[in-house]
């Protein structure tokens, strides 16, 4: 499970991303800095699909 979420998110604080991180058993969540919470929704979209994409391929045992 990736928990992944903006240092400028209004929704869902830093706390809150830990807790839920902590509670899926996952450490640390991901942080991307400067963007909102609806992170796909963001002019720099690229960056939080570039750290899914990354979190993929190491599910699947390729490159980072």
């Amino acid at each position: 499970m990736l928990v992944m979420g903006g240092s400028a998110d209004k929704v869902v604080d830093r706390e809150g991303l830990d807790e839920a991180s902590f509670f899926c058993g996952v450490e640390p969540p991901v942080m991307c800095e400067g963007l909102p919470h609806d992170l796909m929704l963001a002019s720099d979209w690229e960056v939080p699909a570039g750290k899914l994409l990354a979190w993929l391929r190491i599910l699947e045992g390729g490159p980072r």
